[in-house]
């Protein structure tokens, strides 16, 4: 179990309000993250993390496993880690189909905390306490060069063939927390490590900080201590570690202290779409110049609008060489939801299109969708078909008007974007 949480709860993405206990009904409606009917408040509308009253709710994506306790943290870190990524990969997590919030700080705040803490994590992990460097000159009386307390020395100079040191120039690198940074330094990891430091499975003990760590001075101090060393530093690891504490101290003096979390995505369709790019190697970029448009043509034959901004806009586009893969990333369980016509119609387009432009000879169209965690029979394929007189169905021999359907593992999927 967490240390800032007594229970940790699954809630599946959709799932009806009407199910949901009262306290966490009233969070999402507070925060807008549900979907509206005509009879009210509908369904929960989010997939992330909601803490309330020392209860932790993970919302997960439709189609997850069920799964509680380690698992379920597990697969919380795993999702907080696809978030962080998307958002990376997106530069703002705050567009119109992304955010948790449309017009407040409190969520863009929340989740740069949490990127600070796990910046500072990753960090700690890989080069440990910040080291200050000192220089100072050691003096000797008959210029005998004191070797042992020298890393680095000045030009000496030659007296009948031997080196003369009249004075040492030497390199102390200092990771003591009684120097300020440092100690600063270790608060801001202490408090990474045993606020969120359970979503990457480890605790504070595990990263070598023993006890409490304690600010080397006032919340003012701290912030002029890091604009110092701001204006000092020029090391490349300083500069980005300064920022991360500098986030951690901005937590401790304006957000909150009390349990409530709230980081993730109100609509989940645009992370899984980045998902099946990566899972996919969309080239989209690269082969979008090349996707046929509409043109509004006078009597001439002179274009008279610029129309191919409203052109075709396929999720994924990969491949080459004269031959792609057009898919469309499906955030559905296929169970409950399918796709409607103009759903599927759009994907035929898109591949009749693209083969009559010449641009490629062989299109493969696909649907992708998380895998549903049921036994249902789950299809192949999606075919248009028509019907001759007789009432007999017959299937459209194009190959444009055949969808692939593929069913991911969840999991499987979010491992793939992450590598």
């Amino acid at each position: 179990m967490t240390p800032r949480y007594d229970v940790v709860e699954a809630v599946v993405d959709g799932t009806p309000l009407s199910k949901l206990d009262h306290d966490l009904k009233a969070r999402i409606i507070s925060l807008g993250l549900n979907t509206d009917t005509e009879q009210g408040p509908g369904s929960a509308s989010f997939v992330g993390l909601i803490g309330v009253d020392r209860r932790l709710y993970v919302f997960v994506p439709k189609c997850s496993e069920e799964l509680a306790g380690e698992e379920l943290l597990s697969y919380c870190a795993v999702i907080f880690r696809v978030l962080l990524r998307y958002r990376s990969d997106s530069e703002l997590i705050t567009g119109e189909h992304a955010s948790v919030y449309s017009d407040s700080q409190e969520f863009e705040d929340t989740l740069n905390l949490l990127s600070a803490y796990d910046g500072l994590i990753d960090d700690w992990i890989k080069n440990g306490l910040w080291t200050q460097r000192r220089e100072r000159y050691i003096e000797t009386d008959r210029g005998e060069p004191l070797w042992d307390r020298t890393v680095a020395t000045l030009t000496p100079f030659i007296s009948k063939g031997t080196p003369v040191y009249s004075s040492f120039l030497t390199r102390i690198f200092s990771n003591n927390t009684q120097i300020p940074m440092a100690a600063l330094h270790q608060w801001a990891v202490y408090q990474a490590a045993s606020n969120y430091g359970w979503i990457k499975g480890l605790a504070a003990d595990e990263l070598g900080l023993i006890g409490t760590p304690e600010l080397p001075g006032s919340l003012g101090y701290c912030a002029a201590l890091i604009e110092k060393m701001r204006r000092s530093t020029f090391d490349r690891r300083k500069i980005g570690l300064l920022k991360l504490v500098e986030v951690a101290l901005d937590k401790e003096s304006r957000i909150g202290r009390g349990n409530d979390t709230v980081f993730g995505v109100k609509n989940f369709w645009p992370v899984w779409e980045r998902v099946c790019g990566a899972i996919y190697c969309d080239k989209k970029t690269l082969h979008a110049d090349f996707v046929p448009y509409p043109r509004y043509i006078d009597d001439a034959g002179d274009a008279l609008f610029a129309t191919k901004r409203f052109g075709q806009n396929p999720d994924i586009l990969a491949g080459g060489q004269g031959q792609l893969t057009i898919a469309d990333a499906k955030y559905y369980d296929i169970t409950h939801t399918q796709p409607g016509w103009s759903d599927l119609v759009k994907q035929f387009f898109y591949a009749k299109t693209i083969l009559d432009s010449g641009y490629a000879n062989r299109v493969d169209n696909r649907l992708v969708f998380p895998r549903p965690n049921s036994s249902t029979k789950l299809p192949q394929r999606v075919s248009l078909f028509s019907d001759d007189v007789s009432g007999r169905a017959t299937e459209l021999g194009h190959t444009y008007y055949h969808l692939e359907c593929d069913f991911v593992p969840l999991r499987s999927a979010f491992r793939l974007y992450l590598s």
